[in-house]
């Protein structure tokens, strides 16, 4: 018996097409890389540039913060200007009308006027009235002059006379004693009075002698020196007085007897 034929069944193979395709894709692919780092690797990059770029930004941007500065500051003094010239405005408003017073006030000019004369007059009388001072000044000083070197007279009156004076002049430098017919002076120093023998002589004449006084005439400064001399006098039981001799001319003792 003969066998049956076998159908046979047509097949379709797809590799070749596929492959094709993948091969198409592969090398697009390899054409695009290709051509992209070429086109990189031909242009390169500029590390130089950038930086400098970037230091460009930065000074760029410190610019910019410094003219935000000035612009703060020029909108401040602005400000300021403003209100200067609102100030200014009212000066000048406010010296108009003083201007505009004062013109417009004959009499306060008037009355200025005359004030400024006798203010003047014033003057004139102080000046004067200064020059005669100064000569009253002048006047007085030659007065005084004249009178401290004057001589001053000690003349015998009033509860003294009839007394024996023996005079001794108390200065600052020290004591005189002026005895004898011409009243000789005989000096002694203040740091040897204590001890001076001719002190001591001179307070025992007075002591032993009947109406003796022994009279000190203080000198201005001479009050500490008339102090010890009047302790002495006193522990000797002299009898004794002052006479205050203001003035500093030399002493005329010509009308006290001896």
């Amino acid at each position: 018996m003969a066998r049956p034929r076998r159908r046979t069944r047509v097949a379709i193979s797809l590799f070749p097409f596929l492959s094709v395709l993948a091969c198409v894709i592969g090398t697009l692919t390899l054409i695009i890389a290709a051509t992209a780092i070429g086109q990189v690797a031909s242009e390169g990059i500029d590390i130089e540039a950038f930086e400098r770029l970037e230091r460009q930004i930065v000074e760029a941007r410190a610019q910019l913060g410094r003219l935000k500065q000035l612009d703060e500051e020029a909108a401040r003094l602005e400000t300021e200007v403003a209100v200067a010239r609102g100030r200014l405005a009212d000066l000048e408003r406010a010296s108009a009308r003083a201007r505009e017073n004062l013109e417009g006030s004959a009499p306060l000019r008037e009355r200025l006027a005359k004030r400024e004369e006798r203010l003047a007059a014033r003057e004139r009388e102080l000046a004067s009235l200064q020059k005669s001072i100064e000569g009253r000044r002048t006047a007085l000083y030659d007065r005084e002059q004249a009178r401290a070197s004057a001589p001053i007279v000690v003349r015998p009156f009033g509860t003294g006379v009839g007394l024996r004076p023996h005079f001794a002049e108390c200065t600052e430098e020290g004591l005189v004693i002026y005895e004898g017919p011409d009243h000789t002076p005989l000096r002694i120093s203040a740091n040897r009075l204590a001890s001076s023998p001719d002190f001591r002589r001179f307070l025992r004449r007075v002591r032993f002698q009947t109406g003796a006084t022994a009279i000190f005439l203080i000198r201005p400064g001479g009050v500490p020196v008339y102090d010890a001399a009047l302790q002495e006098a006193v522990r000797q039981g002299v009898r004794n007085g002052k006479i205050p001799i203001p003035a500093g001319g030399p002493l005329d003792l010509s009308e006290v007897g001896a």
